[in-house]
């Protein structure tokens, strides 16, 4: 999976569910020539990532272990910032995670209470979503 990829996905994540088109032409009566079938309003983003559309959306980046390459990701949380208007932080149990020479926020977490201060700090930061770093390098 390309990390444009899962740009999309996030992009298209909702609560609504798609329309049926082929249940829509089975339909007694239904017109299957010069009739428009489906109107419905443009695709709604996501309500946890893009709740508030003058506000930045929060999102965790949880790293766990040293990275093999956080330059690559670091330009892809910064393209998806850009882009999408998210404000990445970075939670890290390790001294230094490689983002802070890129200007991240960076958020240091002890080892042995680690779940409850990400807790307090995704309360604090009202964040739509916590993901994994090394699972972002997996998307290549």
């Amino acid at each position: 999976m390309t990390a444009e990829l899962a740009m999309d996905i996030l992009a298209r994540l909702q609560d609504a569910a798609p329309v049926d088109l082929d249940r829509m032409l089975d339909a007694p009566g239904a017109a299957t020539q010069g009739a428009t079938l489906v109107t419905v309003d443009p695709i709604a983003l996501s309500p946890a990532l893009w709740s508030h559309a003058e506000d930045w959306a929060c999102l965790g980046i949880r790293v766990t272990t040293p990275l093999p390459d956080v330059t690559s990701l670091a330009r892809r949380l910064a393209a998806t910032a850009l882009e999408r208007g998210i404000f990445p932080v970075i939670l890290t149990t390790l001294d230094q995670s490689g983002f802070e020479r890129f200007g991240f926020r960076v958020e240091r977490l002890t080892e042995a209470g680690r779940a409850g201060e990400e807790a307090e700090l995704a309360g604090f930061w009202n964040f739509a979503l916590i993901l994994d770093a090394d699972d972002l390098m997996l998307m290549g």
